[in-house]
Parts: C-alpha cells; structure tokens; sequence
C-alpha cells in the first residue's frame, strides 16, 4: 500500500470517529443532554446550550488534530494508535463537558418538585426482524471467494505470503498448505457468526421505554430498527474486505495491486452506512407525535447508574444489555457479573491491539 493509501485510511479513521462524537448529542434523547439526565423544562437551559457547544467544539479541535497527525503516519499499524487516541480524548472531553450540568441540576433542585415514574421493559411488542439477507450475502460471497480460490490453490506459490507490508511488498511466507491460504476467510466467518448472534440476541433483549415520552417505543423501536441494519451490512462489508484482499494476494502474491486501494473503500463505506444510519435514527427518534401534557411524569433522575453518562453499573439489574443513553444501540450492564467479564475481555483486547500496533510502526521505522 502506498503512502497516498496509508494517509487517506489514518485521516478518513480519524473524521469517522469525529463525526461519530460530533453527532452524539444528537442522537440522545433531549432530556439526556450529554447523558445528564434533566427535567423537560430544562433540556434548553443556558448551561445545557453551553455544555454542548463547548464539548463539540473540543471535539472539532481534537479531530483536525488527530486528522493532521494521521496524514504524517507513515504505516497502516500507526493509524490505529491516533484513532484510539481521538477516541479516548473524546470520551475524556464529553465527561468533562457535562460537569457544569450536573452541577447546576444539584445546585437548583431541578428535579425537586417534577413528578417521575419508572417504566418496565416490554416483552410483548412486535420487533424488528433480524436482516438476514445481509448475512446470507456475506456468506454467499464467502463461499464464493472459496471457490474461486480453490481453483487457483496449485498456481500459488510456495512458500505462500502471508503478510505484505505498508507497500504492498510480502515480509511473512509460510509454506504452501489450505490454512495458509484460506484461512483469513475463517475471519470473515467469524465476523458474520458474531454479528448474526448479536443480532439475534438484540432481538430478543426486551424493549426499555423512557417515561415522559410521547411515544414510548418510537425511540427504542427505531435504535433497534437502526441496529439490526448496521449490523448486516457491517457483516457483508467486513466479508468482502477480507474477500477483496485475499483475492488480492491470490492474484498478485509479489506485490499486492488493490489492497490499499479496498480498504480506502471500506473505509468510505463504513463511514456512509453508520451516518445514514444516526440521520435515520435521530429522525425516526425524534417523531413521537404530539408533546407530552405540561405536568406529566417524567423518568427519573437515575444518574447514579450511569458512569459518566456512558458506562452502566447497576448489581440489582438483571438484564446483561441495556439501551445506551447515548448514541444508537445497547451497552453492557458492568454490574452484571458477566458483562464485567466481557468488559475486562474488550479492555484486554483493545490494549493488545494497541500493544501491536505500537510494535509494528516502531518495528517499520
């Protein structure tokens, strides 16, 4: 992959992951500004105006930042350490941000004399259906690369490349044999099994309304409406990158052609889907219907269980997944036993990519 691909991944990452943040007090429910939760009357407040202004400005700021230095990386491992970053500064900036709105909330009383209710989760309430015609394509293209590849397996060479660097030159071989040349598809198997179950188990987590909506079930009916489609067309677009590439290296072992070229695809891909996807859902969130009668009861101030209005810790919740309060789709409950294992396991995770990304780019330099 050239220099001119490794640039347009790290910025395009970067302005994903921007925007992403940028649109986050969009997609919440306007009773939860920045996750805070706050009376109808208040959502306008001075203090909520300012709050978001500033957290998105930060936001602005530290995304032309990490934009800038994602343009000088000059290997595709560099990328992921800047996007991490640009992550973590964001979350940093969005608990810093609310600060004064809970501030003012304590300080005034705002939810001292507003009558509250709690709402149960619904069971009974027909449900958007899983897309399955996504992961049928996914594996439909899987096999197909399979096939196709089967057909060439006596004309690779070996030993076989199994990585290729920044230019898309090979530094890895092994030898010759079915794993070495089939088995990055094993991934975009797993992908799409992973997405299907997690689909599947969207589906079947009960619907949590919020009290004092107009319409309870528009917002959770389009989160999940939103959910199950960006979870299909993730799988089918996490196939056909792995798919792409290893065509790639099937067809151009001694130096990959499309490679940089496929990802910078992807990429574009990913950013369009999971936009449309938050426009649609704050549209579809957003019509309820008429307002709610002046005096009615409202959810309840239930900051306590959220941590930094992002994290869910709640030991007397049954359910494992729980609708974010923030963006579109669920969180896990870290007060669950095993949504704490889940959670050490992602944390563990994403250090040791991390760790290798690190490695990588000083091992390229």
């Amino acid at each position: 992959m050239n220099h001119v691909g490794t640039t347009a991944i790290g910025v395009g990452a970067c302005l994903l992951v921007g925007l992403t943040l940028l649109l986050l007090p969009s997609l919440s429910a306007r009773t939860l500004p920045l996750g805070v939760s706050v009376p109808r009357e208040r959502a306008d407040a001075p203090v909520v105006r300012h709050a978001v202004r500033t957290y998105r400005t930060a936001v602005a700021v530290l995304t032309v930042v990490a934009a800038l230095v994602a343009a000088l990386v000059r290997s595709p491992e560099g990328v992921l350490p800047v996007t991490y970053g640009l992550l973590a500064l964001g979350c940093a900036a969005f608990v810093l941000c609310r600060r004064p709105i809970r501030a003012a909330k304590t300080s005034e009383g705002w939810f001292r004399e507003v009558p509250v209710r709690l709402t149960a989760p619904l069971g009974d309430v027909p449900r958007p259906p899983v897309a399955v015609h996504w992961y049928v394509l996914a594996a439909a293209l899987v096999l197909a690369t399979a096939a196709f590849g089967w057909t060439r397996y006596d004309t690779l060479p070996d030993p076989f490349p199994t990585h290729w660097d920044g230019d898309g030159r090979p530094d890895a071989f092994a030898a010759r044999s079915v794993w070495s040349a089939f088995g990055p598809l094993l991934v975009a198997v797993g992908l799409t099994v992973l997405l299907a179950a997690l689909a599947s188990l969207v589906r079947r987590t009960p619907l949590r309304p919020r009290a004092g909506d107009a319409d309870p079930l528009a917002r959770p009916l389009a989160t999940e409406r939103a959910a199950q489609s960006l979870l299909g067309v993730v799988a089918l677009l996490g196939a056909g990158l792995v798919c792409a590439v290893l065509l790639d290296g099937w067809l151009h072992p001694e130096r990959l052609r499309w490679a940089g070229f496929t990802l910078v695809v992807f990429g574009a891909a990913l950013a369009v889907t999971v936009l449309v996807t938050v426009l649609v859902t704050a549209v579809r969130s957003r019509a309820q219907g008429p307002a709610p009668e002046a005096g009615a009861a409202q959810a309840p101030d239930d900051d306590r269980l959220w941590r930094g209005g992002l994290l869910y810790v709640n030991r007397e919740d049954p359910a494992l997944l729980v609708p974010k309060r923030v963006g579109v789709g669920w969180t896990l409950n870290v007060g669950h036993p095993v949504g704490r294992a889940l959670a050490i396991g992602l944390l563990v995770l994403v250090g040791a990519g991390l760790a290798l990304a690190v490695v990588g780019t000083t091992l390229g330099s």
